[in-house]
């Protein structure tokens, strides 16, 4: 049985060959058919589809392509992400002939998608195939060393300061001077200068909106054109932690010698609510991390604690070694004890937290 790849030669239109009349095949029961189907790569199922029209509208449902996509790691783009809504740096072009489809191309071409518009007779690809086709492409693009590429010019920056921030097509860079850099990756230009007005702590950036911690508050910015647009004031974040924002929700940490709650605003300054250390620790919080409204923070005595950042509840208190780092991911916890002596990893699986 061949591999489970989709070779750029499979082009979505094409039929070959016509099924002889009175082929067996057409005796037997769809249902059976589908059962069948489930044990072939995708590879395979190009294959049948060839074969003739009717095989591949029976070979073109989304039962046997999420399955494929789920297997691969890609059902995500057919979910939370959709490949076919993020436009190629460069335009895509027709290959010269269908042996060349695909091979050597960075751009997914769209055309190899039948629709209504771009192929008479045909019934639409279902939409999981078609979430295979583009992640299939995508992935053999790293696995190739494929890319487009944009060159910025950075030599006229002032001395980097902090860490650079990605947001889709926007590069920030903070330097010296206290000022942020915005560029455009896809056009290579220089998008716009945030002035951030005096000494910054931390900043980052999400879905076009830009967050910048001071000793006393926060300012949002519009990463765009950088224009400020909320001012938020009474707050005091932990210069020693990352600044968390999700384009929604803004988590500030106060100082370690203080106390631990985090605070949980929104893009307009309200203060949606604290999330308090139930354990009552009397040791700073050493790390943290944000993903999917969940919270994790691991404190210096060994205690991890996380909660749903918006009804604020503790949803567990777990442990894992004094000083541990750790990284929230997909509903699994991955926390390294940061000791000399003791290097170990622990994988927590949280399961059905949410």
């Amino acid at each position: 049985m061949a591999s489970n790849e989709v070779s750029g030669n499979n082009s979505e239109d094409q039929c070959p060959t016509v099924a002889r009349s009175g082929s067996s095949i057409y005796e037997v029961p769809d249902d059976l058919l589908q059962t069948v189907f489930q044990y072939l790569s995708a590879t395979d199922l190009c294959h049948v589809t060839s074969c003739s029209r009717w095989l591949r509208d029976v070979t073109n449902q989304d039962s046997l392509w999420r399955s494929r996509c789920r297997s691969r790691g890609w059902e995500h783009y057919g979910t939370t992400t959709d490949l076919a809504k993020i436009a190629s740096y460069r335009p895509s072009k027709q290959a010269a002939d269908d042996s060349e489809v695909g091979e050597d191309i960075v751009s997914f071409q769209e055309d190899r998608i039948v629709t209504g518009d771009n192929t008479a007779g045909l019934t639409s690809t279902c939409k999981w195939k078609g979430v295979y086709m583009r992640a299939y492409h995508l992935d053999s693009n790293w696995v190739t060393k494929r890319f487009h590429g944009n060159n910025i010019d950075l030599v006229k920056l002032p001395d980097f300061r902090q860490a650079a921030f990605v947001d889709g097509d926007l590069l920030a860079i903070g330097v010296s001077n206290y000022s942020i850099y915005v560029y455009d990756i896809r056009k290579g230009i220089l998008r716009c200068l945030i002035n951030v007005l005096e000494r910054h702590r931390s900043y980052t950036i999400k879905d076009g909106v830009m967050v910048v911690a001071y000793r006393h508050k926060l300012r949002t910015f519009d990463a765009k054109s950088g224009h400020q647009r909320t001012l938020i004031e009474g707050c005091h974040h932990n210069r020693r932690l990352p600044l968390l924002f999700d384009g929604e929700l803004i988590l500030t940490c106060p100082k370690a010698n203080r106390h631990n709650d985090i605070c949980v605003w929104d893009i307009h300054g309200v203060k949606q609510r604290i999330l308090t250390d139930v354990i009552k620790n009397h040791d700073p919080i050493r790390n943290w991390d944000y993903r999917d409204k969940m919270v994790v923070a691991a404190y210096t005595n060994a205690n991890i604690l996380v909660w749903d950042a918006r009804s604020g509840e503790c949803l567990h208190k777990l442990s894992c070694g004094k000083s541990p780092l750790l990284k929230l991911v997909d509903n699994v916890i991955v926390c390294r004890q940061h000791q000399r002596k003791n290097k170990a990893t622990q994988f927590i699986d949280e399961g059905g937290y949410r």
